[in-house]
């Protein structure tokens, strides 16, 4: 091999894509393991230990100038939106510094982070098995390969997909979105972004339109007629206006408001998989005066029922359900002792059918005190559960 072909330069790119695919906070390379794959990558042996010095030179002159860039931006994103990172060598003489320094590079989103929208994806999936693979394929090329997971598309969950799931969520984002109009923003205008109180710069949230669907006894998606429509040609369409895609019970929902003159702020959710025929319109939504905050929202709302009304409730549990209050309802609950086997609940400002659902399924472990509608609408339930096992069973 001349020595021409041994000074063949190294590009920026050949060393980061080793870095991706070989490095992490928990696992750095040296500038010598760097130079090895290069040069076996280059010329497709192991031999380099008959290197020339300026061959060497040259491939750490390149690493020097990425973390040169790297430093200057003070290790934000800068390449491909990865970050560089060098670990210094304290007490190692200038001559030997380059060989031991430890590099590795890291995106946006940690190794872990990665790893929990991965498991998160493959268990609740919310497209088919394809898309499903497809994404859990781009996460694995943001963490090296010794971190990456296959996906089998036979573990998908047994979600009942309608085909356009996928779909549903990409339109529901185009509504949800908003985009700076492109003009020259003048003084005020810059002063009134930075004050925050000058919307006129971006195109509003739109609405969405779209048929809601539920399941018949042979599992097959059959629309719900609304109380309701927006379009005399087509009365099962609703129209609504967009708060938040949220992800919670294992569903994709999306929060729609509206306000009503008697009760006030309404919010109501629609499972994004029972949707069909979904449209972005190009009309303005309206939308609250406050800010909704999606964890306050699912702790008030822990089934996603849609009620036009909050309520406080009161009730006493069984000492070992404090672990499914908390999980259900988040740590805004209140929670009094009441004597070794039991407490007191206190939930403000929540869905009573929430409650009613959640207080049925665990029954035996929780009396609810107040409010006496809710008491009723529990006992009127007990009674038919009671009427319905205090006979024989139904001959089908």
């Amino acid at each position: 091999m001349s020595d021409s072909n041994k000074d063949k330069s190294i590009s920026e790119k050949d060393i980061i894509q080793f870095l991706i695919d070989n490095s992490s906070e928990g696992h750095k390379v040296s500038g010598r393991e760097i130079y090895a794959a290069m040069y076996k990558l280059k010329y497709d042996t192991d031999m380099v230990s008959d290197l020339s010095d300026s061959t060497v030179y040259n491939v750490y002159r390149t690493l020097d100038k990425l973390v040169e860039k790297a430093e200057k931006s003070e290790n934000s994103i800068f390449y491909y939106g990865l970050k560089l990172y060098a670990e210094p060598c304290p007490n190692v003489p200038k001559s030997k510094e380059r060989d031991i320094r430890r590099y590795y590079v890291e995106g946006p989103l940690s190794e872990t982070q990665i790893k929990i929208l991965r498991d998160a994806i493959a268990v609740y999936s919310f497209a088919d098995p394809k898309v499903t693979k497809d994404i859990i394929y781009g996460l694995n090329q943001l963490t090296p390969e010794y971190n990456q997971e296959l996906y089998d598309p036979r573990k998908v969950s047994a979600i009942k997909y309608n085909g356009t799931y996928y779909e549903n969520i990409e339109e529901i984002s185009k509504a949800l979105s908003t985009t700076k109009y492109i003009r020259e923003l003048t003084e005020s205008d810059k002063e009134a972004i930075r004050e925050d109180n000058d919307r006129s710069y971006e195109k509003p949230i739109n609405t969405v339109r779209f048929k809601y669907c539920e399941y018949n006894s042979k599992k097959e998606l059959v629309v719900k007629h609304p109380k309701f429509s927006c379009d005399k040609n087509d009365p099962d369409v609703r129209e609504v206006n967009p708060v938040k895609l949220m992800w919670t019970n294992g569903y994709y929902y999306l929060v729609t408001y509206s306000f009503n003159p008697k009760k006030g702020p309404v919010y109501i959710n629609y499972r994004v998989d029972r949707m069909i025929e979904v449209k972005c319109t190009e009309h303005k939504a309206q939308l609250p005066e406050e800010k909704f905050n999606e964890i306050t929202y699912k702790n008030k709302n822990p089934v996603m029922y849609s009620d036009l009304s909050k309520h406080s409730v009161s009730m006493i549990c069984d000492r070992s359900l404090i672990n499914n209050v908390i999980d259900t309802f988040g740590f805004d609950v209140l929670i009094n002792d009441i004597d070794a086997s039991h407490v007191q609940v206190d939930i403000m400002n929540t869905s009573l059918s929430g409650v009613k659902m959640w207080a049925l399924e665990y029954g035996w472990g929780c009396e609810i005190l107040s409010p006496p509608s809710l008491r009723q609408e529990m006992k009127e339930a007990a009674e038919k559960l009671l009427q319905t096992y205090d006979r024989e069973p139904t001959q089908l």
